[in-house]
């Protein structure tokens, strides 16, 4: 009898292994399988949607399988994918699913003052959900208006759409210059030149806001036309968090990591905060992590993360490697049914 009770046991885990969803998965089905209206992404477009498409609160947007090139700067001079824009009383509480927002500008021999004009979602509207959007070569991966309070990213992939070696973000992966509150949750973000920035002006105040990082990888990649190379040579990147903790440059955020995996392959000498280049900022609630690459980064990086984290793990590239495959699995591309 024991035996069979076990037997039986160990049967029904498998299944409900199988039938595990991710937090991608759960926000997917949230987003599109309400009673929000849904608004269908054309298959293919430059910058989507225009200011003036009719975007009553709460809309869902279903861009899986749709492509945005984000690679033609409009009359100003900005490249942008998705940007979802202001409407007084409109566009509140709007989640969008899958797309993919890339360009086509030269990864390696263009200039970073070029990619600084650049992002692949501007978001300027409260309470936007960002879930399983797929980013590839552009400036700022997503860039955070001062209207959009309460942005949320689940299920985000940033990675070289298996022709580049990485994201090539070549700015931040995700500008929060406005400061204001946000969640970071189940994404891969493979290849940011920094991953997050809370870094402005005096005029900037976060406080009172908590941006929230939890169970995501990231890996900072060097880029060949990176910032200022007259000054820091070529191949360089940022830091992982572009944090202020200076009044002149205003008032970040609070900062909770909850979990995840970080990597540097080489040491960084700019875009970081008070503690060092690939630091933790102070006065961070820091759960569960893993560094990889450490062995190159400054002492005084290494220990921002010991001395604040609940547990540190030092991990390897082929660690990276696995769970970057594993969180392949977990999450297939998405596409339209």
């Amino acid at each position: 009898m024991k035996r069979t009770t076990i037997l039986a046991l160990v049967s029904i885990s498998v299944i409900l292994a199988a039938v595990a969803c991710t937090p991608r998965d759960v926000a997917e089905s949230s987003c599109l399988g309400g009673e929000r209206p849904i608004v269908e992404a054309p298959a293919t477009n430059g910058t989507w949607p225009a200011p003036e498409l009719p975007l009553p609160n709460g809309t869902a947007i279903d861009a899986r399988g749709s492509v945005f090139d984000a690679s033609t700067p409009n009359s100003g001079g900005w490249s942008t994918g998705i940007k979802i824009h202001y409407q007084p009383g409109k566009r509140v509480d709007v989640c969008v699913v899958g797309g993919h927002v890339y360009s086509t500008v030269d990864p390696v021999n263009t200039p970073w003052s070029t990619w600084h004009e650049s992002a692949g979602v501007r978001a300027d509207t409260a309470d936007l959900h960002l879930i399983g959007t797929h980013f590839t070569n552009v400036g700022d991966m997503i860039q955070i208006g001062g209207r959009a309070t309460n942005w949320r990213l689940t299920g985000i992939r940033a990675d070289g759409a298996g022709v580049l070696p990485g994201a090539s973000i070549h700015d931040d992966c995700v500008e929060n210059d406005a400061m204001v509150s946000g969640i970071i949750e189940d994404s891969l973000l493979d290849g940011c030149h920094v991953f997050m920035s809370s870094f402005s002006g005096p005029t900037m105040d976060g406080t009172g806001n908590t941006v929230t990082v939890r169970n995501t990888l990231v890996r900072i990649q060097a880029m060949y036309n990176s910032y200022n190379p007259a000054k820091y040579g070529y191949n360089q990147h940022g830091g992982f968090f572009k944090w202020s903790n200076l009044p002149q440059y205003g008032v970040a955020p609070r900062l909770v990591v909850e979990s995840g995996t970080f990597r540097a392959d080489q040491p960084s000498y700019y875009g970081g905060n008070v503690s060092g280049w690939l630091a933790l900022p102070p006065n961070t609630e820091c759960g569960d992590v893993t560094l990889i690459g450490t062995e190159v980064w400054a002492a005084r990086d290494v220990a921002s993360w010991v001395s604040q984290c609940r547990s540190v793990t030092f991990g390897t590239v082929a660690d990276w490697d696995a769970q970057v495959a594993q969180w392949g699995v977990d999450h297939p591309i998405m596409t339209r049914p």
